[in-house]
């Protein structure tokens, strides 16, 4: 039972109010350092998810987005195994985060080197009585739809994603995928980026790209030499891209699977949050010297349906996709479960830099140096973009030149 207390005292009256999705909805954001928590989810799901053969890129940031909605109205083992996966501590702390995230991301428009957007929405149909707090917690993400006209509610979240992605991902749905929803959870993230030493276009030609020791493909290869604090050993080599605030990485792994990323000791898949934050305070410690990189030109595209959602069954998210999951924080209708999943996610690296987008859709029915050093990237590879300032991984892929 959720109870009320009323103060006796007048002056006191305007702050008493029943807390609706935490015991403290008006939490103060934290500091964004926080979201060092998410980086084995966003490795794990990359992991799980990549398919054996071909390029694949993921938003792991989104994946989360979507899934954090689920749980702001989740209770019970629903919302324990939510907490357990996406590495979050409780309601009260995670609410101020999302707010935080949210602030950050909806201003960064005015950075003239770098763009990082993301926005969620979750669709209720009009036929379900939602929680009125609801609505005043999440503010102008909630929004009531007809999913008996699935043309029109299909538009509407299209147009959503489209405007969300700066018309990237123009059309991520079909209206038979919301044909029967009561509930749709919606995130959508876009980044654009420019290399802080841009490559020139004049000096890309066709180079050998080594799928495997013995077999290469050709492809558009960019080179530049200059001055940058290219750090390389351990097999991973990383460059600032746009500004100190953000970084791209890239980590060469001569075609071995993610599934062999194991932390010293710990038996988790990849680096420790505190292992990636030492090695970034490495990297802005470096000197500048002179190196010559050689990258390739990226365009990859990739979408998950059906796997997402085995993926993250597999990762320990099983009440949310059954008959089991509990969603009363959201209104007093049982049986809403999640039966279907779309993730899209694309990038373009060129010789200015990267633009990548991604999208999540859930929905829910009734019952993721050394001095004159060249670095050729031209094994498969692992690449990540980092908002460093939030230690953030937005975007994760793999490019097997394939």
């Amino acid at each position: 039972m959720r109870v009320c207390v009323l103060l006796p005292a007048l002056a006191l009256l305007s702050r008493a109010s029943c807390q609706c999705l935490s015991s403290s909805d008006t939490s103060p954001p934290p500091r964004l350092q926080i979201l060092k928590k998410t980086t084995p989810f966003s490795l794990d799901l990359l992991k799980k998810a990549l398919p054996p053969t071909g390029n694949f890129f993921i938003s792991p940031f989104s994946v989360w987005s979507a899934l954090v909605l689920a749980y702001f109205g989740s209770r019970g083992n629903t919302k324990a195994e939510l907490e357990q996966v996406l590495r979050l501590t409780n309601r009260e702390d995670t609410l101020a985060l999302f707010r935080a995230l949210e602030r950050r991301y909806d201003s960064q428009e005015a950075n003239q080197n770098y763009t990082i957007n993301s926005a969620n929405r979750i669709y209720f149909d009009q036929s379900i009585p939602v929680r009125e707090c609801v609505g005043k917690v999440l503010d102008d993400k909630v929004k009531l739809i007809d999913f008996n006209r699935p043309d029109a509610a299909a538009a509407d979240i299209n147009a959503f994603i489209n405007a969300e992605t700066r018309g990237k991902i123009p059309k991520l749905i079909e209206p038979s995928f919301v044909k029967d929803a009561k509930m749709v959870l919606t995130n959508a993230v876009y980044f654009k980026g420019f290399w802080k030493y841009p490559f020139n276009p004049q000096r890309t030609h066709k180079d050998n790209f080594f799928i495997n020791p013995k077999a290469a493909l050709q492809v558009d290869m960019m080179s530049q030499t200059g001055i940058s604090n290219m750090v390389i050993g351990l097999g991973e080599a990383s460059r600032p891209g746009a500004g100190d605030a953000l970084q791209g990485r890239r980590r060469v792994h001569g075609g071995a699977p993610p599934a062999k990323w194991e932390s010293q000791g710990g038996g988790q898949a990849g680096p420790t949050p505190e292992a990636q934050e030492t090695r970034v305070s490495v990297l802005k410690a470096m000197p500048s010297v002179p190196v010559r990189v050689k990258f390739p030109k990226i365009i990859v595209e990739s979408a998950l349906e059906d796997e997402l959602i085995s993926t993250l069954k597999n990762m320990g998210i099983r009440d949310l996709f059954s008959s089991a999951a509990d969603l009363t924080d959201f209104t007093h209708v049982r049986g809403l479960m999640v039966n279907g999943a779309i993730h899209k996610a694309l990038i373009e690296v060129d010789e200015e830099g990267a633009e990548a987008a991604a999208a999540t859709v859930l929905v829910m029915t009734k019952s993721s140096m050394t001095p004159k050093t060249t670095f050729t990237c031209n094994r498969p590879f692992v690449f990540y973009i980092k908002d460093n300032e939030a230690n953030n991984i937005l975007f994760m892929g793999v490019y097997r030149g394939l």
